[in-house]
């Protein structure tokens, strides 16, 4: 064969692996989309009838929703105490229960009942079970900064202020629910707010940023005392331990005043007097209006082109990425470190390595980001973006330090003391003999630990980090839907770990001489053209 046409059939060769390739991509791509679809399928088939909540009375025995960190659970077993309480992230989320049939009610802050009942049909107010006060928390020792607070809004009650904000977020005119204009720092400092968006009309994100009642009333303080202002959304579950721990000046969202919070805590003037109150579904209310396509359609709007929120998720897709990547790298080279430790016969380097990976590996990762955030890096400027880094860094660090160790105890020691023999150093043997071998034992696993560092950085929303995941939560806090969010969600992720094991998967073969020579014999049996 003359060398042109061993060209030819090299790239001939090659276009058949790369098409062989496509093929399995699309056919993964397929099945991973009619799962979906038959999922989404299964959601609308095979409903029951779901009972009838008439009195208080009714819900003794039935799961009735509450939110995670929030006073509702309390109010609901003083008042129905066999009633039994199922927490949840967030009013969307019991909003799904509900309809789903999870649970049975829901409790929560009247005004936000009524923003429920404003966006969703099928639901109703049963009663109210308390009065509530909601204000304005400080840590214990930040009594000064509260006290001017409390003392700005008796102002703005006095001068007809938080009137006009009630009646602009209380009402029905969406057009005036605007996010505020945010004072400029005029040299005081700025004031970090820590609050959940998914509690309008409270908080909620409107264009891109934070909005509602509460931003609007801090907006106007902050103006007046010559303080600017920085939001940080968080779960609600973490905003009281963001401001304990001094990591914000103060936390807002509906935030009941209680006997026991007061403990811990400093609260201002009550800045809206309101009600703990039970939603229920409404047996009474007509079926949605439209056809099941049309409902499909305007669900996809409001989820991507409303308010350009396809913007926000390539945002928090962005940050996912710079955290998952950035924790891959750092955590690959703290794992050879701590590998090499662990391989040295030095008992003060192997056991402080062995004790560092129990305990990483022991540890939950979200419980491992919380104690950096709000304990170790309390009193730092570092962000929370960088904490993140840093505790999935430690966390992949640990996992991958026993796949690297593994792959190097795989290699037969005889190599070594061969390659000692015809006068290799201890370098020179690890990079031309250990390594190469090392690498192929490595790959599959470390290819798994990469995919499982992807998905894990879904749980970096307590630490406020608006990644992919919290946006998604943000995205249903608004239109009180779950299909398209969390789908969109699910389906980003699959793409991001299947391109980044595709990746890994390619230098496994590059590196693999036995699945080389199989790719070179493909090639070899090929049917080609010699002319």
């Amino acid at each position: 064969m003359v060398p042109g046409a061993a060209i030819c059939v090299c790239k001939k060769g090659a276009g058949v692996l790369q098409w062989g390739q496509m093929n399995r991509w699309f056919k993964k791509g397929l099945y991973f989309c009619c799962l979906w679809v038959v999922c989404a399928v299964l959601v609308g088939c095979g409903r029951e009838e779901l009972p009838v909540i008439n009195a208080p009375e009714d819900l003794a025995g039935r799961n009735v929703s509450t939110m995670t960190g929030a006073v509702f659970d309390r109010v609901l077993m003083e008042h129905i105490p066999t009633a039994k309480p199922y927490y949840e992230s967030g009013m969307a989320n019991g909003l799904q229960s509900l309809k789903s049939g999870k649970c049975d009610a829901i409790v929560s802050d009247e005004p936000v009942a009524r923003d429920l009942m404003r966006e969703n049909s099928g639901i109703r107010i049963l009663c109210t079970l308390a009065p509530e006060e909601y204000a304005y928390l400080f840590a214990k020792d930040n009594s000064e900064l509260c006290e001017a607070f409390s003392r700005a809004i008796r102002e703005l009650e006095a001068d007809g202020t938080i009137r006009k904000i009630d009646e602009r977020w209380f009402g029905n005119d969406e057009t005036v629910k605007l996010p505020p204009n945010l004072p400029p720092d005029t040299g005081k400092g700025t004031i970090v707010a820590a609050t959940n968006s998914g509690f309008p009309p409270f908080s909620v994100v409107v264009q891109g940023r934070m909005a509602g009642y509460d931003p609007d009333i801090l907006a106007e303080i902050c103006r007046r005392l010559g303080y600017g202002l920085e939001f940080k959304d968080m779960e609600f579950s973490s905003v009281i331990p963001c401001v304990v721990s001094g990591k914000a000046d103060l936390g807002f969202s509906g935030i009941s005043v209680t006997p026991e919070r007061k403990q811990s805590a400093l609260f201002t003037e009550p800045v809206y007097k309101g009600g703990t109150v039970l939603i229920v579904r409404d047996a009474s209310a007509g079926a949605a209006e439209g056809t099941w396509w049309q409902g499909v359609k305007d669900s996809f709007v409001r989820t991507f082109v409303t308010e350009a929120r396809w913007q926000m998720i390539l945002r928090g897709l962005g940050i996912t990425l710079l955290i998952a990547l950035c924790s891959i790298a750092a955590g690959t080279l703290l794992a050879m470190v701590v590998c090499a430790m662990r391989r040295s016969p030095h008992a003060w380097l192997r056991l402080p390595a062995a004790a560092y990976i129990a305990v990483m590996r022991g540890t939950p990762i979200v419980v491992v980001l919380m104690i950096l955030y709000y304990i170790v890096f309390r009193s730092g400027g570092i962000g929370p973006v960088p904490v993140a880094i840093v505790g999935f860094a430690l966390n992949f660090g640990a996992y991958s330090a026993e796949t690297f160790r593994s792959g190097m105890n795989a290699i037969d020691p005889g190599q070594l003391e061969a390659a000692a023999a015809m006068g290799f150093s201890k370098w020179r043997s690890f990079l031309y003999i250990s390594l190469p071998q090392a690498v192929r034992h490595v790959l599959p696993v470390y290819k798994g630990d990469i995919i499982s560092i992807i998905k894990d950085t879904s749980i970096v929303g307590y630490i406020a980090i608006q990644d992919l995941t919290k946006v998604s939560d943000i995205i249903r806090g608004r239109t009180y839907e779950a299909f398209f969010p969390l789908v969109a969600t699910a389906v980003i992720y699959f793409l991001l770990a299947y391109s980044i094991s595709e990746l890994v998967g390619l230098v496994e073969r590059r590196i693999d001489p036995q699945r080389r020579r199989v790719s070179l014999d493909f090639i070899k049996d090929t049917p080609h053209d010699t002319h």
